[in-house]
């Protein structure tokens, strides 16, 4: 969901809200006050869609992580790289 887009697409949907609302009432302070009210509907749930990607893609990172860490420890010994002594040894000798 891109920000431009969400915008124009939520400015353009109030626009026909008004249009529509202004034609059935014939009130233009009822026409604003409901339109502000809309707008204010739509930036909550524009705000709560947001948060729950946000949650999901979390959470997703979170399972995938998790794997990683059990597929570290369930490989044997054996494939792990060793660590190199602490004293001032390495393991390639220059010639």
């Amino acid at each position: 969901m891109h920000a431009p887009k969400v915008f124009f697409s939520m400015i353009g949907a109030l626009l026909v809200f008004a249009a529509t609302t202004y034609y059935l009432s014939g009130s233009l302070s009822d026409t604003i006050i409901k339109t502000v009210v809309a707008a204010v509907i739509v930036q909550v749930g524009y705000f709560g869609a947001i948060v729950y990607f946000v949650a999901r893609e979390a959470k997703a990172r979170k399972a995938a992580l998790g794997k990683q860490e059990q597929a570290r420890a369930s490989q044997p010994e054996a494939s792990k790289t060793p660590s190199l002594p602490e004293a001032n040894h390495t393991v390639i000798r220059n010639g």
